[in-house]
């Protein structure tokens, strides 16, 4: 496979997999790199999946998903190409980073051999947040398992924070939520923390109906995919 169609796949697999975890909302910086993650929003977008929002400028889009984010109180995304075209999210990261609202970076990047070159807009993007957001670099080059293995990553930390924040909405601590649904609060804490292998599905199942939202929650467990609502 070449990697421009590793890329398309890639594309397509991350699109799906935060759809499932709830988001609803992209704005795109348009680039030639993202090209195949602004084809995989815009057939998205036209399937009603999404709701793909355009902006030229990197740090007003940032601050436009921001702004959903606080309006929808989902986890929204952002998406630009590479380069200085990335570090234009910082001041919006930052601002997600201290207000704790969710927001999501997919920013497009060079293959490995041809990044911190000294060329123009070959910045290494990897860990270019610092402490403000957790990075995870999905090469276009990547095996299907480590694809996978990343995207199950992602899924996780998106499905917990929106967890989280289903809890709060429901006016619960963690330590309330144990009590209703009679597990330990340490057990609570795991599902909160994407640790959903040690869990019984009955005390998922009650969580989620403690919490309400409506939300169904998808995940694998050895040779089983189970949802639970």
């Amino acid at each position: 496979m070449s990697s421009s169609h590793t890329a398309v796949a890639l594309a397509g697999a991350l699109v799906r997999a935060l759809y499932a975890a709830g988001l609803r909302d992209v704005v795109l910086a348009p680039g030639s790199r993202s090209a195949p993650l602004a084809l995989a929003l815009h057939a998205a977008d036209r399937a009603g999946d999404v709701c793909l929002h355009v902006r030229v400028d990197e740090r007003s889009a940032g601050f436009v998903a921001l702004g959903l984010v606080t309006g929808s109180r989902h986890p929204e995304a952002v998406v630009t190409t590479s380069g200085t075209a990335v570090g234009n999210l910082l001041p919006a990261v930052m601002e997600a980073h201290h207000s704790g609202r969710r927001l999501i970076v997919l920013s497009a990047d060079r293959p490995e051999r041809l990044r911190d070159t000294g060329a123009n807009q070959t910045t290494r993007q990897a860990g270019l947040f610092g402490t403000f957001a957790p990075c995870h670099d999905l090469t276009p080059d990547a095996d299907r398992e480590q694809v996978e293995k990343h995207k199950r990553r992602m899924l996780a930390e998106v499905r917990a924070y929106r967890l989280r924040e289903l809890r709060e909405e429901a006016g619960l601590t963690q330590v309330q939520l144990a009590e209703r649904i009679g597990v330990g609060q340490r057990q609570v804490s795991k599902i909160e923390n994407g640790d959903l292998d040690s869990a019984k599905i009955g005390t998922i199942r009650s969580y989620l109906q403690a919490v309400g939202g409506g939300m169904t929650i998808e995940y694998v467990l050895g040779d089983q995919r189970i949802q639970v609502a």
